[in-house]
């Protein structure tokens, strides 16, 4: 399991996407239960929001017990494994249950003090959006291919453009072309959302969405920031590049045909 404040951190921006979903209508139903030393994220309305954290050779002999209480509100969960805690053994007790390795992700994170001064690039602007911007963040979030409708949009637009969930965008000669967003609770703050449209890649907008940001947190008086990315990416050298040092490293399980919903 994760160290206390990034775990807070990570279960309260699980449980924020669940709510402000535009996939679907539904209201969320989180909630977190422990069980024999597993942490059970699990929603009976938002599939990607059910996960399970802390498997290792302790909690392992658990996971049964843990995935009857997904199965009894019809849902999959996501489990979420540290690459420490990952062994041979725990690895084909998962593949007995019919789960396989989906994902590795690197987890990084960065000191607010240590933020960089603001780097400047004339050519591309971020402006970050008020609630009564939230209409231009919905339309640029549709050219990345997330699809809603405007009965969801008018259930949840008051979660977006917030001081709670930061919304940026990006526009080179006046043109909106990259989002972003920064999730904060208390002092802490995670780097999520980022998209940029493909006639403007290669420009410099996701370092320059990434520097807004960054000054954005530091200017809000916040402590630590995190952010995930997959080992080796051009996301993950943009975020060294900036300061972010990796703390962990995670496997992603998932059940073969299991659910997989993105959290957009």
């Amino acid at each position: 399991m994760l160290a206390g404040k990034f775990s807070n951190l990570e279960i309260n921006h699980i449980a924020f996407n669940a709510k402000r979903t535009l996939r679907t209508a539904n209201s969320s139903q989180f909630e977190l239960v422990h069980m024999h030393g597993l942490s059970l994220l699990k929603d009976a309305a938002i599939g990607f929001a059910n996960q399970i954290w802390g498997i290792n050779q302790q909690t392992i002999a658990h996971l049964p017990a843990a995935l009857a209480v997904y199965a009894n509100i019809n849902q999959s969960p996501e489990l979420d494994i540290n690459q420490t805690d990952l062994t041979a053994k725990i690895g084909a007790q998962l593949a007995s249950l019919n789960f396989e390795m989906v994902e590795l992700l690197n987890f990084l994170s960065l000191e607010c003090q240590a933020i960089p001064a603001p780097a400047v690039n004339s050519d591309i602007h971020v402006t970050r959006l008020m609630p009564s911007d939230a209409d231009l963040f919905l339309a640029l979030l549709e050219t990345s291919g997330m699809q809603t409708n405007a009965e969801i949009w008018n259930l949840k637009k008051h979660l977006y453009c917030t001081d709670v969930f930061r919304c940026f965008v990006a526009k080179v000669d006046g043109v909106a072309c990259g989002l972003a967003t920064l999730y904060i609770d208390n002092q802490f703050g995670l780097l999520a959302n980022a998209f940029v449209q493909p006639k403007f890649r290669n420009l410099g907008c996701q370092s320059v969405l990434l520097n807004a940001r960054l000054q954005d947190a530091k200017k809000s008086g916040l402590k630590q920031l995190i952010v995930d990315v997959v080992p080796n990416s051009s996301s993950e050298r943009n975020c060294v590049k900036f300061g972010f040092k990796a703390y962990e490293t995670r496997f992603i399980w998932r059940k073969v045909n299991g659910q997989t919903k993105p959290s957009t």
